[in-house]
């Protein structure tokens, strides 16, 4: 506060008061003797306050003083400052925790004041400058950030910037992204024709919910991280993209997807063998077999098998290998045998084996041969 200088008959000094409205008695501010007051830092007013100074005169022999005008000092109440945020749809208050994802755009809200403007702050430090949105979005917050807004009576254009208030903290808690590996029983998710594979899925968030789908379809949402698509009368095949989505629902980043697409070492044609004599003679060679290439995904051989009549199960003849079967000289037939050839597909991640035509060399029983002489 400025005053102007006293003039009086002796040496002049002076006494700055102060009372408040609930009473009419104006008390001394201790050291406030100077012809301005310039009040210390932290002296803060809480009510509208009366100041007075008092101009003393001292000639040596007597001592007057005598009061000046009175000013007051109106003390203007503050807005509220109340703060919220928008967390993934869900509002929360101040004092609260915000759940939210490493990276996560988050949107703060102050009470709208008319002809009000708005300063938020992170941990104390302003990341907002003053402006009359009452809207602040970041991306930018990291764990135990605590985030407040301070509400001013005045808008930016106002000189002075006016009273404000600020907010209860918004603590800032992140949850980590989690991680989903998904796995089938196939080595490197191949199969053959016909296989059965199971899957399972691993999340690194506990209590997680597994939801299985096959191309896009889903079959089985629940605790359970193993699948069986036979159990729900699926059949896999090559391209079918098996996908898993686990969630906790704690905050939007608590869910996960992951996916693998099923690939199939397919042996798309066997190629027929064939035999251009299926009836010989008893202890005759057998004869040799032509069979037509096979086809498949991977690099192709062959397997030769053999069975006769008196049994169902086939064996591997050793050594015959080819995509032809010539067999060596000497191997009699001795009863009606059964022939066929098995197509083997290697990818080099899975073996695959699928078995074609069975074509029958017949034994011809010779005649008896009765010789008699005369």
């Amino acid at each position: 506060m400025i005053g102007a200088a006293g003039v009086a008959s002796g040496t002049v000094s002076y006494q700055w008061q102060r009372r408040n409205q609930t009473t009419t008695v104006f008390t001394d501010i201790t050291g406030a003797t100077s012809q301005n007051y310039t009040p210390t830092v932290g002296t803060l007013l809480t009510t509208d306050t009366f100041f007075r100074r008092l101009t003393v005169s001292d000639t040596g022999t007597t001592t007057c003083s005598e009061p000046g005008n009175t000013i007051s000092v109106l003390v203007d109440n503050p807005p509220a400052a109340i703060l919220t945020a928008n967390v993934n749809g869900s509002v929360l208050t101040a004092a609260t925790t915000a759940t939210i994802c490493n990276g996560e755009e988050v949107a703060f809200y102050a009470n709208a004041v008319a002809g009000g403007s708005y300063e938020f702050l992170v941990d104390g430090i302003v990341l907002r400058s003053r402006a009359d949105s009452n809207v602040y979005s970041t991306t930018a917050l990291i764990a135990n950030n605590q985030v407040t807004v301070r509400v001013f009576d005045q808008n930016t254009a106002a000189a002075p910037a006016g009273c404000f208030a600020e907010s209860d903290a918004i603590d800032i808690l992140i949850t980590a992204a989690p991680t989903l590996t998904v796995t089938s029983t196939a080595i490197g998710n191949e199969i053959c024709e016909g296989d059965t594979p199971t899957f399972f899925a691993n999340a690194s968030i506990a209590g997680a919910t597994y939801d299985f789908m096959i191309n896009g379809v889903s079959y089985q949402n629940s605790t359970t991280q193993s699948f069986d698509p036979l159990g729900y009368g699926q059949t896999i095949g090559n391209g079918d993209v098996i996908e898993v989505t686990a969630s906790t629902g704690v905050a939007s980043c608590s869910s996960v997807t992951a996916s693998l697409t099923v690939l199939t070492n397919a042996i798309t044609t066997v190629g027929i063998i064939t035999v251009a004599t299926p009836t010989v003679c008893l202890n005759d060679t057998i004869p040799a077999m032509i069979g037509a290439a096979g086809v498949a995904s991977g690099t192709v051989s062959y397997q030769w098998q053999r069975r006769n009549q008196t049994t169902t199960v086939f064996t591997d003849i050793t050594g015959a290998t080819s995509q032809n079967y010539t067999p060596t000289v000497g191997t009699l037939l001795t009863t009606d045998t059964f022939f066929r050839r098995i197509t083997i597909s290697n990818t080099g991640t899975t073996t695959c084996e699928q078995e074609g035509n069975t074509i029958s060399v017949l034994v011809d029983t010779p005649p008896a041969a009765i010789l008699t002489a005369n």
